[in-house]
């Protein structure tokens, strides 16, 4: 199938894993850093993948992968957003965490197929009911200047942006798909990591 071209994937890794107690994008499953996992299954969708990271020196295994450091040290995933935009070569891209093992192709071609309809976008946010995902959403380059504001302000909460956004698209997905196959699974504890570790192949299957 045809890689998506119109937008560009951008993986967010900042590397503060406090309740992990290390960087869990680092952390291996069947010998392959989650970071690894996440961009091998993006770059088989996406024409452009890029990863932004605090400190590049942490990821030299990475040998083809565009790795980015934060163009504006420490403001957490708002930061990492401003980065992505600025480094991108499409005119948006569709953002994620480092550690969400489970992304599900189709409903990653159908948010990214609303962004190509769309074309004067801003944000397309994924909502399952009232809960939305800020790191498995699409964000426009035309946010660059509210967004650096928002960063040098030190006003770094993700929602700010939906603010000043004036075309915000929430594309809902199916609360039974969502809680049965955990398309926004992220593992922030050694507990959960470990049980992913152990039902990886299960993940696969899933996600696929």
């Amino acid at each position: 199938m045809k890689k998506i071209s119109h937008i560009s994937a951008v993986i967010l890794n900042g590397g503060n894993s406090k309740r992990m107690g290390e960087d869990k994008s680092l952390l291996k499953i069947n010998g392959c850093p989650l970071l690894q996992l996440v961009y091998e299954k993006l770059n088989l969708l996406f024409e452009e993948v890029i990863i932004i990271v605090n400190n590049k020196e942490n990821y030299n295994f990475f040998h083809d992968a565009k790795i980015y450091e934060d163009i504006i040290k420490n403001k957490g995933p708002l930061g990492g957003i401003y980065t992505g935009l600025k480094y991108i070569s499409k005119p948006g891209a569709f953002f994620f965490a480092a550690d969400m093992l489970n992304l599900n192709n189709e409903l990653i071609r159908k948010m990214s197929d609303k962004a190509a309809v769309m074309k004067n976008f801003d944000v397309i946010i994924a909502r399952h009911i009232d809960k939305i995902e800020p790191l498995h959403s699409i964000y426009s380059k035309s946010l660059l200047n509210n967004i650096e504001h928002s960063i040098l302000n030190d006003r770094l909460k993700i929602r700010l942006i939906y603010n000043f956004a004036k075309n915000v698209y929430y594309f809902d997905v199916d609360e039974k798909q969502t809680r049965e196959k955990n398309y926004f699974l992220n593992i922030n504890t050694k507990t959960e990591f470990k049980h992913w570790e152990k039902h990886y192949s299960e993940i696969i299957e899933i996600g696929a």
